[in-house]
């Protein structure tokens, strides 16, 4: 019997910034969304890649496994999406418990496969691009309603999650847009722990003009902070710091 694999593009020691302490990040090739700013292009292709088997990606993750215990760190499985290799990342995790585990993820997967990662999953770092399933489907190439349905099993699992939002101008950044996913969230905000707002960044731009892909039509190509008063919306969040 073919022993299962998944495809990996890289295995990142030492990182900061994907949940707390030290981790390693695995970030899985593959994503069914194409957004407009996609930071990591070069992860949405079907080529390239390592292919690793359970025991081979576990075996170089744990290698530095007691810097990750002794730092409170632990590891982060992000992307591409990991919901697209979900079964070869449910194996992995349960060979790499008890680490602290955290999952970036865009939540447009099936039901199960969420449900089997969330499961697993010490943190959740879920995104929302956008509510209006119209305008998100404009924007990612896909609609939002398997990942609303998602965050709504999220909220009702009790787990910890942080929900993070790439404001975009001119394309996401909608005050009544963003008005309605604090609405959502408002509803049944479960273990949301903080709403992140994104600042656009131009490392998209960069990235594709290097990969020969067209820049989409209005896409910024600076630096783009944050506008003070979208952050108004979430205010009233229960137990939210923005």
């Amino acid at each position: 019997m073919k022993e299962l694999t998944g495809i990996i593009a890289e295995i990142r020691e030492f990182c900061l910034h994907d949940g707390p302490g030290v981790r390693t990040t695995v970030f899985f090739r593959g994503c069914p969304m194409r957004c407009l700013w996609c930071h990591n292009p070069e992860l949405r292709a079907d080529g390239g890649g390592k292919p690793y088997t359970v025991p081979e990606a576990a075996g170089i993750i744990m290698q530095d496994a007691e810097i990750m215990r002794s730092s409170g760190g632990g590891v982060t499985f992000s992307g591409g999406e990991v919901l697209m290799q979900s079964r070869f990342a449910c194996e992995l995790a349960d060979r790499l418990s008890p680490l602290h585990l955290a999952i970036e993820t865009s939540g447009y997967g099936s039901r199960e496969a969420y449900r089997q990662l969330v499961k697993r999953a010490d943190l959740i770092y879920q995104d929302i691009k956008c509510m209006d399933e119209t305008l998100h489907r404009k924007l990612t190439g896909c609609g939002n309603r398997e990942i609303l349905q998602n965050i709504r099993f999220l909220q009702d699992s009790g787990k910890p999650y942080i929900i993070r939002i790439p404001i975009v101008p001119g394309m996401n950044d909608d005050k009544n847009d963003l008005a309605k996913t604090a609405g959502f969230l408002r509803q049944n905000p479960g273990g949301l722990l903080k709403v992140e707002l994104l600042s656009y960044h131009a490392g998209a731009v960069s990235k594709m003009r290097k990969m020969g892909l067209p820049i989409p039509s209005g896409l910024p190509e600076k630096e783009c902070p944050v506008d003070p008063e979208l952050y108004q919306c979430f205010a009233r969040l229960p137990g939210v710091k923005i």
